[in-house]
């Protein structure tokens, strides 16, 4: 087996992944008569405050910085269809609660269609009718784990689990 290093513009990035502490929301760009509007916009940044509050991640700004934040990169990517705003802990340090826990705000505006799967064409099959796999083998709504509210990276591990196992079964999403 071969293995390869590959360069990343900040090792930081890579280490705030592992240690789990994404946080992020989505959200739609559609065209109306007055240009660009980001579909419910306050509900979506309200959610991404309470994941913060709920997974404990000491975000400094508030809603009004974070919304404005997200128009000026709307403005700034024409065209953008979908915006993604996240947040995480971008230390180097190799302790799961870095010393220095200042949160990294990140956003990007973009066209999924465009700048995601004609990019990657044969990764998304196109099919007459979807086929669905009932996931039964992993659970992840326990009291004792994250809340599900929360949009924090780590709620995310048996969905994609599973849905990568479908996927390699010849399936096209999960329930």
């Amino acid at each position: 087996e071969n293995l390869h290093a590959f360069p990343t513009r900040r090792a930081s990035d890579n280490k705030s992944l592992q240690r789990g502490s994404l946080i992020f929301d989505y959200m739609g760009v559609h065209e109306t008569p007055r240009g660009p509007g980001i579909f419910r916009m306050g509900d979506h940044v309200a959610r991404f405050l309470r994941s913060a509050e709920l997974v404990g991640l000491p975000l400094e700004r508030g809603a009004e910085e974070i919304e404005a934040a997200i128009v000026e990169t709307v403005r700034a990517n024409p065209g953008a269809k979908a915006v993604k705003v996240s947040g995480y802990l971008a230390s180097v340090e190799v302790d799961v609660v870095p010393m220095d826990d200042r949160v990294t705000l990140a956003i990007a505006a973009y066209d999924p269609l465009e700048d995601v799967i004609r990019r990657n064409p044969g990764e998304y099959p196109k099919r007459a009718a979807l086929r669905l796999w009932i996931e039964k083998a992993r659970r992840q709504r326990r009291e004792d784990i994250v809340p599900a509210q929360a949009k924090v990276a780590a709620n995310y591990t048996s969905p994609m689990a599973a849905k990568w196992e479908a996927r390699r079964n010849g399936y096209d999403e999960i329930l």
